[in-house]
């Protein structure tokens, strides 16, 4: 596996194992490198993670941050689960007018300064 092949598992699955970061070398990764992964997403769904949506009752909750394309503008959701998961209990969203300070915004609150150990530079 390649350099963006291995970040791009590291981006949407927040993990890499062992080999794979032996595989990817210096163990650091850029925020150009996560932003190109995200917007490659983007083009084909409308959230980031992929498979991640805002909470409806009755529904799982995805705790953390998703990013939502909406006609225009983006959206940045930050939930948080209850105790077994199937309740909201905190809920926030910050719209932008910009995808690149949206994608931003979605890398200070879900990654802050690295994934899975591994920093962002």
């Amino acid at each position: 596996m390649g350099r963006c092949e291995l970040i791009y598992k590291l981006v949407t699955t927040n993990h890499l194992n062992t080999e794979e970061r032996i595989e990817l070398g210096h163990l650091q990764v850029s925020r150009d490198e996560i932003v190109e992964v995200i917007r490659e997403i983007l083009t084909k769904t409308r959230y980031f993670p992929p498979d991640a949506r805002p909470w409806e009752e009755g529904q799982p909750v995805y705790e953390g941050s998703i990013l939502e394309c909406l006609n225009g503008h983006y959206r940045v959701h930050q939930q948080t689960a209850g105790v077994h998961g199937d309740v909201l209990v905190g809920a926030t969203s910050r719209d932008y007018c910009s995808l690149d300070r949206a994608i931003q915004s979605f890398i200070k609150t879900e990654f802050a300064n690295d994934i899975d150990g591994i920093p962002i530079l």
